[in-house]
């Protein structure tokens, strides 16, 4: 049984609120919801919570700059997870530089918003599980071992910390500086390394699934189509 969360919702159509308030209340969470930017932003200034369901195209203040003043200029660390018909690869990449956490694009299923909202409170608190599981894919952290339909992958640590973190973002794009920090922290080798791992670990993928799963985003990073 998941415990409540306190949520609160900036989201200027009343529709939509309105639904995605019965839904969450529905399901036992708390749920305060403001129509503007600024009067969100009040309520993240004066109450804590466990996570922020955020719109982008707000009046006055736009969803984007209220999640940037938040971050920067009040220090809130609450996880945000925006809500947007904005879908291009353009908008999603300003909604993490703005300091969003994850990012869901309008139309969804309410089962979806609350599975990550769920799962944005347990990365916060450290509660991450050990396994991963995504379609056919299983992530066993402790093994360094990665399954697919239960037959084990041979990767390298490496190639297998690239599918971890992928696997973890799906199905968001994972920036190239971010993998690279991840292996090698602030000395990363020349670009080579990381294609060279790229490519081990495609040609493993491959011999289990006979087609290619990991997408590049060019000039960008790198993320999963399964």
């Amino acid at each position: 049984m998941t415990d409540p969360l306190d949520i609160v919702l900036i989201e200027d159509n009343h529709d939509i609120a309105e639904n995605i308030v019965l839904y969450l209340e529905g399901k036992k969470h708390r749920v305060e919801w403001a129509s503007t930017g600024s009067s969100g932003l009040t309520l993240l200034k004066e109450n804590r919570y466990d996570v922020a369901l955020l719109d982008v195209m707000l009046p006055a203040i736009d969803g984007f700059t209220l999640a940037i003043k938040a971050r920067h200029s009040l220090a809130i660390t609450t996880p945000i997870l925006f809500l947007t018909a904005r879908d291009t690869l353009e908008d999603k990449l300003q909604g993490f530089t703005s300091g969003g956490d994850d990012y869901l694009t309008k139309p969804f299923a309410m089962e979806e918003m609350e599975a990550r909202l769920l799962a944005l409170v347990r990365r916060a608190a450290g509660l991450v599980t050990d396994t991963l599981k995504l379609g056919f894919w299983t992530v066993h952290s402790k093994q360094y071992q990665v399954h697919f339909q239960d037959q084990p992958l041979k990767t390298t640590r490496i190639g297998f910390k690239i599918f971890k973190a992928l696997v973890s973002a799906y199905p968001n794009v994972v920036l190239r500086s971010d993998i690279e920090n991840l292996i090698w922290g602030d000395d990363p080798p020349d670009s080579d390394a990381l294609r060279s791992h790229m490519f081990s670990l495609r040609k493993a993928i491959g011999r289990a699934t006979q087609t290619p799963v990991i997408e590049t985003v060019h000039g960008i990073g790198f993320r999963l189509n399964v």
